[in-house]
């Protein structure tokens, strides 16, 4: 068989494969569950999930083979990456050129059918392949093609997830090294004098419970939700394949699943990135941002998740400068949640009011919903990690949102401040100075 050209950006191809840490890890179910329904969705022997490195194609799951891994330049797999095709299909291997010396046999028979679906990241990638082979010659119909791409497509989803959990492992092991760190240090220091023992006590009691509660929750995330979510969003998307047409029905259950995954993954990120912005230093990232446009970006996300519940009033009333310098993820962070929270809280059909204005120093910000008005007593609470008030009984969330909002806005030396009367509504007002090129936000 011919060796296989390198690919256009093989280097940088290669280091995403290693960067996904994938190769050379032990068998998983995940990945096994989708081999087997590849064999016998297909009526195949043979189904493999592969992965193609520098000099070899390694295998992470096989149906019908007992390998591991072969050379690339004997692989058929590996022709993926000289193919622009969404499947790469051959009919008969012994009539094909390329691969007449690529003979693989399953029960003293030779395999002749290969179909292969590429496996490819966000950025286009193609990391390996989930492949179909069969005894004797064969071709795939459109439909067939169709769902060998989306499992495949399964396939990267699993991948992208299994990376995700490794992060919140390790993000899980640096808050317990850190909470060691701190108990070390915190008894040390209840040791050196009797009379400030019990006050020592109590500071390390408080900051125990409050990081337990903090790696508790990252690995609760971790371990309960994200290979559920896998499996069922993987299950509901396989049942709409693989079953032509849906009753009405059913098509509504499925789509309310898959709505549910979605919504229950958001609130996940939520609280990771909460967790995340102790680790974040914001300047390093910072970047002159067009203010109108990230608004409008924000406003138009916002607009599909209101879904016609409300109308949108926007005024800019003041833009000196195309040009602010911050950190473009923590602001886009800071409208998604106060947008999102005025369509949750906000009465049916009644207008969501947005006014901003940026100049070289600040971006300031208001966002005003009529509906259940605030007590004074919910004022002083509404930023409190967890908390979720009296009005709010029938939308979804964790109570997490505002708190994430508070901590981004102090991290950027930012100002807030909320207003509620049952005249005029709800209105939050955010405040953002820019940053300097010296590394700090300017205050004023």
């Amino acid at each position: 068989m011919k060796i296989p050209k390198t690919a256009k950006r093989e280097e940088s191809r290669l280091e995403t494969l290693i960067a996904y840490r994938i190769l050379d890890t032990p068998q998983e179910q995940e990945f096994d569950i989708i081999t087997e329904i590849s064999a016998e969705l297909f009526n195949t022997p043979v189904s493999t999930i592969s992965f193609i490195d520098k000099d070899r194609v390694w295998y992470k799951s096989v149906v019908g083979l007992n390998t591991k891994e072969t050379k690339r330049s004997e692989a058929v797999c590996a022709e993926i990456l000289n193919d622009d095709n969404d499947i790469l299909e051959i009919e008969d291997l012994s009539n094909d050129p390329k691969f007449s010396s690529s003979t693989v046999f399953i029960d003293d028979q030779s395999l002749k059918f290969y179909a292969g679906a590429p496996i490819k990241d966000r950025n286009g990638f193609t990391l390996g392949t989930l492949c179909v082979m069969d005894t004797k010659p064969r071709r795939l119909s459109d439909i067939e093609k169709s769902r060998l791409k989306s499992l495949s497509n399964m396939v990267m989803s699993q991948i992208e997830h299994r990376l995700i959990q490794k992060h919140l492992n390790q993000y899980v092991q640096l808050q317990t090294a850190e909470l060691q760190k701190a108990l070390i240090n915190l008894r040390n220091k209840v040791s050196e004098t009797q009379q400030e023992k019990a006050q020592l006590i109590s500071d390390l009691q408080e900051e125990k419970d409050f990081t337990d509660m903090r790696a508790q929750l990252v690995q609760s995330i971790s371990k309960q939700f994200r290979s559920p979510l896998t499996t069922i969003t993987s299950s509901a998307q396989l049942i709409e394949m693989i079953t032509p047409e849906l009753s009405a029905g059913m098509d509504k259950h499925l789509n309310r699943i898959l709505g549910s995954v979605e919504n229950i993954a958001e609130m996940m990120d939520d609280v990771l990135y909460f967790h995340e912005l102790d680790l974040l230093n914001l300047h390093d990232s910072a970047t002159e941002i067009n203010i109108t446009k990230l608004v409008y970006t924000a406003l138009d996300r916002a607009k599909l998740e209101c879904q016609d519940r409300n109308e949108f009033q926007v005024d800019c009333l003041e833009e000196e400068t195309l040009k602010f310098y911050s950190n473009k993820e923590g602001l886009e962070m800071l409208l998604k949640v106060f947008l999102s929270n005025a369509i949750k809280y906000s009465t049916l059909g009644s207008i969501i009011k947005f006014q901003y204005s940026v100049n070289s120093e600040s971006f300031q910000f208001n966002v005003n919903t009529k509906g259940a008005t605030l007590k004074k007593s919910e004022l002083k609470q509404i930023f409190d990690l967890f908390y979720r008030g009296d009005n709010s009984a029938n939308t979804s969330g964790l109570g997490i949102g505002l708190t994430t909002a508070r901590k981004l806005i102090s991290s950027l030396n930012g100002q807030i401040k909320v207003e509620s009367t049952s005249r005029d509504g709800t209105t939050f007002y955010v405040l953002i100075p820019a940053f300097t090129q010296e590394g700090q936000a300017e205050t004023k």
